[in-house]
C-alpha cells in the first residue's frame, strides 16, 4: 500500500469517527467545541509514538523529510469549520397536525355519529392521529437536517484531506 493510500485510509477513518460523534451527540445542536477537541485529539495521533498514524508519519519522514514537514504544518493548521445548523421544522408541525386531527375528528363525529360520546371519541381519536402524524413529520425534518449537516461536515473534512493528500502525492 502506498503512503497516499495509507493516508486516505486513516483520513477516512478519522472522518467517519467524527461524523458518528456528531450523529450520536446531536439532539438538536452540535457542540462544535467538543467536535474540535475530538479532531485535535485525532490529529495528535500522527505525532504520538505507538499510534498507527504516527508509524505512517515516521515512514513519511524517512521517505521525504521536506514533504513530512509540509504535511505536519498543514495538518496542524486545520481547524473544524463551524457549520450552521438549520432544522427547518418545529413543534408547530405537531400542533398543526393535532388541530387538524381534532377538527376533522369533531366534524366526522358530528356528521356520522351525532351523539355526544361518539363526537368526543372521534375528536380525541383525530387528535391522537394528528400527534402521530405531526411527530413523524417533525422527526423526519430533523433527520433530514442532520443528514445535510453531516454531508456538509464530511465535504469540509474531505477538502482538508485532499489538501494533505496533494502534499504527499509527490512522495511515491
Amino acid at each position: 500500500m502506498t503512503l497516499e493510500q495509507e493516508f486516505q485510509k486513516q483520513w477516512t477513518s478519522l472522518s467517519n469517527y467524527l461524523n458518528s460523534e456528531i450523529i450520536k451527540a446531536n439532539n438538536g445542536d452540535v457542540d462544535w467545541n467538543r467536535i474540535q477537541s475530538l479532531f485535535e485529539n485525532e490529529k495528535r495521533k500522527w505525532f504520538l509514538p505507538g499510534q498507527y498514524n504516527n508509524a505512517w508519519f515516521e515512514k513519511l519522514k524517512r521517505t521525504d523529510p521536506e514533504v513530512a514537514q509540509k504535511f505536519e504544518d498543514a495538518l496542524k493548521s486545520i481547524k473544524i469549520k463551524l457549520i450552521q445548523q438549520e432544522i427547518k421544522s418545529s413543534p408547530v408541525i405537531v400542533v398543526g397536525a393535532v388541530v387538524i386531527g381534532v377538527v376533522l375528528g369533531f366534524g366526522a363525529g358530528k356528521i356520522f355519529m351525532p351523539t355526544l360520546l361518539s363526537t368526543l371519541i372521534c375528536t380525541i381519536g383525530g387528535g391522537v392521529i394528528g400527534v402521530a402524524i405531526g411527530a413523524t413529520i417533525w422527526s423526519k425534518k430533523k433527520n433530514e437536517a442532520l443528514e445535510a449537516l453531516c454531508s456538509t461536515f464530511l465535504e469540509h473534512l474531505n477538502e482538508e484531506g485532499e489538501v494533505l493528500a496533494r502534499i504527499i502525492s509527490g512522495v511515491n
